[in-house]
């Protein structure tokens, strides 16, 4: 990868990972890179994330292309080990991005607010929907110590990627330490 890839990719990971607060100067934006579509499709996804444009953010391809599998868990583990694997260090930074963006969206949408609302976005607002079968999976997946999560959750699928990408060992090659 080259130095200049390098110093972006790291930029889009600060950009993300800052802790932002009223109280706090806003971080740096991304270093635009025009030369990789990769990259840059990340940075347009972590500029709508720390903005909190979730419509938006999920709709970049980057994103988009990563989560199609929502309806399948497995599945979308799977691809998103893959794409982490398969591209390199671009494809963890989309994966980065991707779970980092999951788990904004779910923080906004179960404590902090406004509510989140938008087609492109796995929220699951009534109790039907959360006794289904594939959300069953999710719940069960997201217990500690034996305590379920809270049966009036939205979006647990959000939480259960980015726990998924955040707690595992898919990043292996990230610049983070």
């Amino acid at each position: 990868m080259s130095s200049d890839l390098s110093a972006a990719v790291r930029s889009v990971e600060a950009f993300l990972l800052y802790p932002h607060s009223r109280y706090t100067a806003p971080p740096t934006p991304p270093t635009e890179l025009p030369s990789c579509p990769l990259y840059e499709g990340a940075r347009k996804a972590a500029n709508a994330v720390v903005e909190a444009k979730w419509e938006q953010a999920f709709q970049e391809p980057v994103i988009a292309e990563l989560l199609r599998n929502w309806e399948d868990v497995e599945a979308l583990e799977r691809s998103l080990r893959e794409a982490a694997a398969a591209v390199g260090p671009e494809g963890e930074l989309s994966v980065l991005v991707a779970a980092v963006a999951c788990l904004q969206c779910f923080v906004q949408a179960n404590w902090t607010g406004p509510e989140v609302t938008g087609e492109a976005i796995p929220m699951f607002p009534n109790q039907r929907a959360l006794e289904s079968a594939r959300n069953s999976y999710i719940m069960s997946r997201l217990e500690v110590d034996g305590e379920p999560l809270y049966d009036v959750t939205r979006g647990p699928q959000l939480l259960l990627t980015s726990v998924t990408v955040l707690c595992g060992d898919m990043l292996q090659q990230s610049s983070l330490e």
